[in-house]
C-alpha cells in the first residue's frame, strides 16, 4: 500500500486554502492535513501530523513573512519539501525562495495537474522552479567576492560536469547515463556540490555557483 503524501497548505486567505485543497484532494496518493494561516497554527498542525510538504504563501498577512516563516520550519523539520505559492513572479522572491531552502515556486494561477506534480516532484527530491523565474533570479544575483571565487574553485573535474547536467534539470539516473558512471557517484558528487555551495536543494547549489560566475567561466 502505497503511503500518502501528507500536504500542510499556509494562507491567511481561506479561499486560497481551500482552492489549493480542492486541487490537491483530486490525487489519491495526496492528503491534505490541513490549513494554517500563520506561525503558531502551523506549529500545532506540524506537531500533531508531521507534513512532508508545506505549500507556503510567500506574502502571508503581517506580521507573518512566508519567507522568514519557511526558515523556522525548516529549521524545526530539515526533512520536509517546501513549495511557495505566490501572486508574483518578481526576481526578489525566486532569489530569496532558493535562499531559504524551498523546493519549488510557483504562481498561484497554476493549474491543478501542475501543483500535485510538484508535490510529488519534491518528494521524489526534484526542485521545480519555472526556468525563466530561475534564469531571472541567476541573472540579479551577483557574489563577485574571494568567498565566492573560492566555492568555485573548490569544485572538481568531476562535479563541474555533474554540476552543469544540474543546471538542466536532469535527475542523477540521466546524469549517470550520461557521464557512463553509476548513480551513486552522481549522488555523492551532488552531496558534495551542495555542501560546497553551502546550499540545501539542487536548485539553490545551480543558482549560488551561476551567481559565483561558474558557468561564465566554463561556457566563456
Amino acid at each position: 500500500m502505497v503511503t500518502a503524501i501528507r500536504v500542510a497548505i499556509v494562507d491567511d486567505h481561506d479561499l486560497a486554502c481551500e482552492g489549493a485543497r480542492s486541487m490537491l484532494d483530486r490525487d489519491k496518493h495526496i492528503q491534505v492535513i490541513g490549513c494554517a494561516h500563520d506561525r503558531d497554527t502551523l506549529t500545532e498542525l506540524v506537531a500533531a501530523k508531521e507534513p512532508d510538504v508545506v505549500l507556503m504563501d510567500i506574502e502571508l498577512g503581517p506580521p507573518e513573512n512566508g519567507l522568514a516563516l519557511a526558515k523556522w520550519l525548516r529549521s524545526k523539520l530539515p526533512r520536509v519539501h517546501i513549495v511557495f505559492l505566490s501572486n508574483y513572479d518578481e526576481d526578489a522572491f525566486v532569489v530569496e525562495a532558493i535562499a531559504s531552502g524551498a523546493s519549488g515556486y510557483l504562481l498561484k494561477d497554476c493549474s491543478g495537474p501542475l501543483l500535485t506534480h510538484t508535490v510529488h516532484a519534491v518528494v521524489g527530491g526534484m526542485t521545480l522552479f519555472r526556468r525563466d523565474l530561475l534564469d531571472k533570479a541567476m541573472k540579479m544575483t551577483k557574489m563577485g567576492d574571494a568567498r565566492s571565487r573560492h566555492m568555485v574553485a573548490q569544485l572538481t573535474p568531476a562535479e563541474r560536469e555533474v554540476l552543469i547536467h544540474l543546471a538542466a534539470g536532469e535527475v542523477n539516473k540521466d546524469i549517470a547515463d550520461r557521464l557512463i558512471v553509476s548513480e551513486s557517484t552522481v549522488k555523492k558528487h551532488v552531496q558534495s556540490i551542495l555542501k560546497k555551495a553551502g546550499a540545501s536543494n539542487r536548485t539553490e547549489a545551480v543558482a549560488k555557483m551561476a551567481a559565483a560566475g561558474f558557468f561564465n567561466a566554463s561556457t566563456g
